[in-house]
Protein backbone atom coordinates (compact mmCIF):
# COMPACT_ATOMS: atom_id res chain seq x y z
CA UNK A 1 0.00 0.00 0.00
CA UNK A 2 2.81 2.23 0.81
CA UNK A 3 4.44 1.90 -2.70
CA UNK A 4 1.11 2.76 -4.25
CA UNK A 5 1.01 6.25 -1.97
CA UNK A 6 4.37 6.69 -3.05
CA UNK A 7 3.68 5.95 -6.41
CA UNK A 8 0.84 8.47 -6.98
CA UNK A 9 2.59 11.24 -4.87
CA UNK A 10 5.61 11.28 -7.48
CA UNK A 11 3.43 10.98 -10.43
CA UNK A 12 1.20 14.16 -9.17
CA UNK A 13 4.96 15.76 -8.22
CA UNK A 14 6.46 15.23 -11.98
CA UNK A 15 3.04 16.64 -13.08
CA UNK A 16 3.43 19.90 -10.77
CA UNK A 17 6.38 20.57 -12.24
CA UNK A 18 5.84 20.11 -16.04
CA UNK A 19 2.97 22.36 -15.03
CA UNK A 20 5.03 24.61 -13.53
CA UNK A 21 6.92 24.60 -16.81
CA UNK A 22 4.54 25.38 -18.78
CA UNK A 23 3.26 28.25 -17.32
CA UNK A 24 6.56 29.99 -16.73
CA UNK A 25 7.06 29.04 -20.39
CA UNK A 26 4.03 30.59 -21.40
CA UNK A 27 4.49 34.14 -19.41
CA UNK A 28 7.49 34.09 -21.46
CA UNK A 29 5.59 33.55 -24.84
CA UNK A 30 2.88 36.32 -23.74
CA UNK A 31 5.89 38.91 -22.77
CA UNK A 32 7.81 38.24 -26.21
CA UNK A 33 4.23 38.40 -28.36
CA UNK A 34 3.96 41.75 -29.38
CA UNK A 35 0.40 41.55 -29.01
CA UNK A 36 -0.24 39.58 -25.20
CA UNK A 37 -1.34 42.03 -22.37
CA UNK A 38 1.19 41.81 -19.64
CA UNK A 39 -1.29 41.47 -17.02
CA UNK A 40 -1.58 37.39 -18.39
CA UNK A 41 1.90 37.05 -18.42
CA UNK A 42 2.46 38.05 -14.61
CA UNK A 43 -0.60 35.77 -13.69
CA UNK A 44 1.15 33.14 -15.26
CA UNK A 45 4.18 34.07 -13.45
CA UNK A 46 1.99 34.13 -10.08
CA UNK A 47 0.52 30.90 -10.77
CA UNK A 48 4.12 29.18 -11.27
CA UNK A 49 5.48 30.66 -8.66
CA UNK A 50 2.53 29.74 -6.40
CA UNK A 51 2.90 25.88 -7.65
CA UNK A 52 6.43 26.46 -7.31
CA UNK A 53 6.30 26.92 -3.59
CA UNK A 54 3.56 24.08 -3.38
CA UNK A 55 6.34 21.80 -4.96
CA UNK A 56 9.11 22.67 -3.28
CA UNK A 57 6.44 22.22 0.27
CA UNK A 58 5.68 18.45 -1.11
CA UNK A 59 9.40 17.97 -1.19
CA UNK A 60 10.64 18.90 1.80
CA UNK A 61 7.01 16.84 3.66
CA UNK A 62 8.07 13.88 1.79
CA UNK A 63 12.09 13.95 2.53
CA UNK A 64 11.61 14.48 6.08
CA UNK A 65 9.16 11.52 6.27
CA UNK A 66 11.37 9.10 4.93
Amino acid sequence: MEFSYKLAYYVMFSVSCLFTFILIKIGFSILWDGYGKNAEAIMAFIAAFILGVGVYMAYNVIKTSD
